[in-house]
């Protein structure tokens, strides 16, 4: 699980398809349920070699969007990836999840759910495979608040 991503989100309901969502994922604050697990995401690699995931100072990903279709409450976002240093298109299928104020800070926010399958040798990281599942599918929650 990657917390704490930051970015923007453009949006005007008239014209959704104008939308631009721009995101930065800290990737070194990765969590999972295995204190092992995590720590072999972070290692460094042997002997002065390659990680076999991530690293132990991994770059942040970033998604940027270069084109949004929107239907009705769905839309395809399409954009460019960069993760481990390495940037691939990559296209979200994104549900409208709902729009309101925050309860706690009052601010309106609008928050969505999106899913994607990317190949992780894509993006250099190809350790165990075919042992381990070369596809990793992204299940990605978001809420934005609206900017003072």
């Amino acid at each position: 699980m990657f917390g704490d991503a930051t970015g923007t989100l453009v949006l005007d309901p008239a014209k959704p398809n104008a939308s631009t969502v721009d995101i930065t994922i800290p990737i070194g604050k990765v969590t999972t349920a295995s204190a092992g697990l995590t720590g072999h995401l972070l290692r460094a690699g042997k002997d002065g070699g390659k990680a076999d995931f991530f690293g132990p100072a991994p770059a942040d990903a970033k998604f940027v969007s270069t084109s949004v279709v929107a239907k009705g409450t769905t839309a395809k976002i399409t954009g460019n990836l960069t993760l481990n240093g390495i940037t691939k298109p990559v296209v979200l299928d994104t549900t409208f999840s709902g729009a309101g104020n925050n309860p706690f800070n009052k601010k309106p926010t609008v928050g969505f759910h999106a899913t994607s399958v990317i190949k992780r040798s894509e993006f250099g990281i190809s350790y165990a495979v075919p042992m381990i599942s070369d596809d990793v599918t992204l299940d990605i929650s978001v809420a934005f608040e609206k900017a003072s």
